[in-house]
């Protein structure tokens, strides 16, 4: 019998889910921005569409994992880099032989990441959150 897939309610238990793991793991974290849809009044006035957006990737970086990385760490990062993000994809790539994913390794996972944002691919299999902390659930309409 299979069991569940875990539930990730928040950034601690995607850290906690991956220290379980064997092998030491990277985060990997893209930085998602949305630019905001429009939707036409009768009246002609333009006022944006509630949870709807266009999303691009703003940066891709990986963060060796440890159980003492926190949210705050991440945002604190990811700010320095002066782009302008709504929230982060984020994923878990576990290394091999008892050492984390090589930049290579992680590269190759990042544009992955990215091109599923550029294309409108199926996000479902990240976790998403928003600067404080509260888990995103992102939908394509098209899928």
């Amino acid at each position: 019998m299979n069991s569940p897939t875990p539930q990730i309610e928040s950034f601690d238990d995607l850290v906690a889910m991956a220290a379980d793991e064997p092998e030491p793991a990277k985060l990997l974290v893209v930085l998602v921005g949305v630019e905001p849809v429009f939707h036409r009044r009768p009246d002609g006035t333009e006022v944006p569409a509630e949870n709807e957006g266009s999303l691009t990737p703003m940066m891709v970086r990986d963060l060796l994992l440890s159980p003492e990385l926190r949210l705050d760490d991440v945002v604190a990062a990811a700010d320095e880099t002066r782009q302008p993000w709504q929230f982060l994809m984020l994923a878990v790539l576990a290394g091999r032989d008892g050492r984390a994913p090589g930049r290579d390794e992680c590269d190759t996972h990042l544009k992955r990441m990215a091109k599923a944002i550029l294309t409108g691919g199926d996000l479902s299999r990240f976790a998403c959150f928003d600067r404080e902390g509260q888990p995103i659930r992102i939908e394509n309409p098209l899928l």
